[in-house]
């Protein structure tokens, strides 16, 4: 936390790159103490919180984030809704669509029922494959498959905390630079022997 702290003060110090809050993102899998922690911090809250998802049930979510076991789904949205409740700020929900693992209309519903009401905004990322993510049996979704379950977020009546329709940016430039493997989500898992 303390890294992350002198960062960002580094981004925007005015001796330095003088990067105003709003355009800084922390992003987070999840880490309940420390995003109460954002909201209470006098620098911290002013950034952009992105928090990743990837599921609505502990279950599926267990299986993309094996971290998620510190921290249940339900005590993660608790500490999202406390945030934007202290903050006033929106949170970036990050979502992740995996072939039959998270796609599914029932995945959709239950997306959208766990973020009724809050002030969130969700980017659905189609997964770009990577050797760790096949191993575990994790396959790239059509962009059918994206718009399909964006549509049924909408549909399952996904609204903000004033009632609105819940932003959800479906994101299909993720894929460039997967012949390098440097696409969204592939950098970490890439070794390169000398």
């Amino acid at each position: 936390y303390d890294a992350v702290h002198h960062a960002v003060e580094c981004m925007m110090s005015d001796g330095s790159f003088r990067i105003r809050a709003n355009r800084i993102t922390i992003s987070t899998v999840g880490v309940v103490p420390r995003i109460r922690q954002l909201a209470a911090d006098a620098v911290l809250r002013h950034v952009n919180l992105a928090v990743s998802l990837h599921s609505a049930t502990q279950a599926v979510r267990l299986r993309i984030v094996p971290t998620a076991l510190a921290y249940p789904v339900e005590k993660l949205v608790e500490s999202i809704k406390e945030y934007c409740d202290s903050t006033g700020r929106d949170v970036m929900v990050e979502y992740i669509v995996l072939s039959g693992v998270n796609d599914s209309e029932d995945d959709a519903k239950a997306l959208a029922e766990l973020l009724r009401g809050l002030n969130v905004w969700i980017n659905l990322i189609p997964y770009n494959p990577t050797s760790i993510g096949e191993s575990n049996g994790f396959r790239s979704p059509s962009n059918e498959i994206v718009r399909e379950f964006d549509r049924n977020l909408r549909r399952f009546n996904c609204i903000d905390h004033r009632g609105n329709p819940v932003v959800v940016r479906a994101r299909f430039s993720t894929e460039g630079g997967r012949d390098t493997n440097s696409a969204c989500g592939q950098l970490a898992t890439v070794r390169y022997e000398r």
